[in-house]
C-alpha cells in the first residue's frame, strides 16, 4: 500500500494532467468558435453592405421616378398652354413651380428615407462583433483548472489517510467520486 506522500503525488500529478488536457481541449473548441465566430461576422457585414447598396439603388431609381413625373407634369402644362394659344402666364408659372417644388419634396423624403434606412444597416454593424480570443484562452484555463482541482480532491479524498471526501452514503468516510470508490472497493 502507498504512502500518503505517494497518494499526494499521484493526485497532484492526474489533477495536473487532467487540467492540461480539458484546458487544451478547451483552447481547441474556443479557438474553432472564434473561426466560426468571425467568418458569421464577415458574412453578415457583407450581408449589410448589400443592403446598404440596395437601398442606395432603389433610393435613386425612386428619385429619377420623380424627376421623371415633374418632368412630365412640366411637358403636359406646356402643351396646354401652347394648345390654348395663351402665352405663359401667371397661373401656367405657378403650376410649373408647383410641380418643381412638389419634386423638390418628394426628392427630399426619398432622401431621408434612404438616410434612415442606412443608419438603420449599419446600427445592426454595430452589434456584430466576434468573441474575444483572450477572453476564450483564460475561459479554458479556468475550466481546466477547475476539473484539475475537481479531480486531484477526488483522488486525495479516496486515498488512505486523505481524509473522507464526501461522506459517501453507507460505508465510511471515503469518496462519493467514483475515482474514489474504485480506490475503496479495491482496498
Amino acid at each position: 500500500m502507498a504512502d500518503p506522500a505517494t497518494w499526494a503525488v499521484i493526485a497532484a500529478g492526474t489533477a495536473v494532467a487532467t487540467g492540461g488536457l480539458t484546458a487544451y481541449g478547451s483552447h481547441v473548441q474556443a479557438k474553432e468558435e472564434q473561426e466560426f465566430a468571425e467568418a458569421s461576422v464577415r458574412t453578415q457585414e457583407r450581408s449589410m453592405d448589400v443592403n446598404a447598396d440596395i437601398n442606395a439603388d432603389q433610393a435613386s431609381v425612386e428619385r429619377q421616378k420623380v424627376i421623371d413625373e415633374a418632368h412630365l407634369i412640366m411637358g403636359r402644362i406646356r402643351v396646354n398652354q401652347a394648345e390654348s394659344g395663351m402665352g405663359m402666364d401667371g397661373s401656367a408659372e405657378a403650376l410649373l413651380r408647383q410641380a418643381d417644388y412638389d419634386a423638390a419634396a418628394n426628392i427630399d423624403i426619398i432622401t431621408r428615407n434612404e438616410r434612415n434606412n442606412f443608419l438603420s444597416i449599419i446600427s445592426g454593424r454595430r452589434g456584430v462583433s466576434a468573441p474575444n480570443p483572450m477572453m476564450n484562452a483564460v475561459l479554458a484555463g479556468m475550466a481546466g483548472l477547475q476539473s484539475g482541482l475537481r479531480l486531484g480532491s477526488g483522488i486525495q479524498g479516496a486515498s488512505p489517510g486523505g481524509g473522507g471526501g464526501g461522506g459517501g452514503g453507507g460505508g465510511g468516510g471515503g469518496s462519493s467520486s467514483l475515482i474514489g470508490q474504485n480506490i475503496d472497493s479495491s482496498t
